[in-house]
């Protein structure tokens, strides 16, 4: 049957076992106060250099027996100090195991925590915002919102394919060419109001014409977009809009406006033409005025081919822009069409972390780039001049498709130093002071035994 402490410590005093008294006395789990804990240690300490001294022989028999009596007596009256009934030893080590027990799973938790937050800082990453600034020879990208317009930018010729409608006016008009297969009919019609729709049953039906200047286009949601810069100055820059809706362009000419069209009716001041072939049509503008060219077009795959005079500059001023790609086929193979640019990892008023130089050839994925506000996009002969800024989830880039994230301890003690600290604090600074102070206790105990002993 088990007994409590006082009556256990009376039975091993009254064997005379007092290293099990001691060892009994010191467990954490008896709380004896400050000063009885200070004693035994003492105690304790006096019993071991006795026990040296008898093992040695430097002491007689005689004088270690009074010290061991003393110790005795000392002891007695400690274990009288401990209340009567208190916890059985047995419940004294299953107390002490709960601890023990208790500190361990603690610090098993500590180090998971501490493992998971370290694995979570050294992954990449994810949704960081970026300034880039290109110049590709293609590109492509989905539109979200925002109009394309072009600051009035005057092209040389433009050609455009899968058009359903061009609305336009002017002073009069000279068709030159087999209309209504009446031959040539250069006499000049009142041309107020004219109107070129193409055949419905001829599909991809194209109409070109001359010096116009490009206004504004308005593209819908979700369409996309692909610019294809000449590989020459004689080529034309390319620019193709696939939508499921029809969309809606302006242009402008000014003094005369040549139109070559076929397969359409033409329709001028309510009188119809049926334009069967090739079709030139000289449009006149009234002097001083600038006549509006509106165009629309059918659902698929609009092909505008712009023959550039000079450069043309599109006021990108919120316009967003989504799934954008700087690849061009060659030989059935995607390849990277940039020519040179920059990428900056930058945060809204910081620093820039990191810039990413580009080459000729080198690739970029933006991956998760479901927002970038498109800011500049000129095409002059060089190429296509782009920059953007937005959130993105990945980027790789280089010639084997690195991926270029910084690591989130990284990241956030560019962006966020007071987070990084916040976390060294409680996960770093409270176990180094614990072990600091744990470790002062050790010493003063041992600097105690020392003096004893010594």
């Amino acid at each position: 049957m088990e007994v409590d402490i006082q009556t256990k410590l009376n039975q091993l005093l009254g064997k005379d076992h007092l290293r099990e008294v001691l060892e009994i006395l010191q467990n954490e789990s008896i709380d004896l106060g400050k000063e009885l804990e200070e004693e035994i240690l003492l105690i304790s300490a006096k019993f071991t250099r006795i026990e040296r001294q008898e093992l040695l022989g430097t002491v007689e028999r005689q004088q270690i027996n009074i010290e061991l009596n003393r110790i005795r007596e000392a002891l007695v009256k400690i274990v009288q100090t401990i209340p009567p009934n208190a916890d059985t030893l047995l419940a004294l080590q299953k107390r002490q195991k709960r601890r023990k027990q208790f500190f361990w799973v603690t610090f098993v938790i500590y180090l998971l925590i501490v493992a998971i937050l370290l694995f979570f800082a050294f992954q990449p990453k994810k949704d960081i915002r970026i300034e880039a600034q290109l110049l590709v020879e293609q590109v492509s990208f989905r539109h979200k919102e925002g109009a394309y317009a072009f600051n009035g930018r005057a092209l040389s010729a433009l050609h455009i394919y899968n058009y359903a409608k061009l609305e336009t006016t002017g002073r009069n008009l000279i068709i030159d060419g087999d209309a209504n297969d009446q031959g040539k009919n250069n006499d000049p019609h009142s041309a107020r109001e004219l109107t070129i729709e193409p055949y419905p049953d001829v599909a991809g039906v194209g109409v070109n014409l001359g010096s116009v200047v490009v206004e504004e286009f308005s593209i819908p949601t979700l369409a996309l977009l692909t610019l294809i810069h000449p590989k020459n100055k004689l080529e034309p820059f390319q620019l193709n809009i696939s939508n499921e809706s029809p969309l809606v362009g302006h242009l402008s000419y000014a003094d005369k406006l040549d139109i070559t069209a076929e397969n359409a009716d033409l329709t001028v001041e309510g009188q119809q033409y049926d334009l069967f072939g090739p079709t030139l049509l000289h449009l006149f503008a009234e002097q001083g005025k600038a006549h509006e060219i509106k165009m629309e077009s059918y659902p698929g795959t609009l092909t505008l081919d712009m023959y550039l005079l000079d450069s043309l500059l599109l006021n990108a001023k919120g316009l967003l822009v989504s799934e954008i790609s700087f690849y061009k086929s060659v030989e059935q193979l995607a390849v990277s069409s940039i020519i040179e640019g920059e990428v900056h990892l930058n945060e809204v008023g910081k620093n820039p972390l990191e810039a990413i130089p580009l080459g000729e050839g080198e690739t970029l994925n933006l991956i998760g780039a479901s927002s970038l506000s498109l800011d500049r996009l000129t095409i002059d002969m060089q190429g296509i001049h782009l920059s953007f800024t937005g959130k993105v989830q990945t980027i790789e880039s280089g010639r084997n498709e690195e991926i270029r994230n910084p690591l989130k301890i990284r990241w956030f003690w560019h962006n966020q130093p007071w987070w990084v600290m916040g976390f060294l604090i409680p996960f770093v600074g409270i176990p180094l002071l614990l072990h600091a102070l744990w470790r002062k206790r050790v010493t003063s105990l041992k600097d105690t035994k020392v003096s004893i002993l010594s």
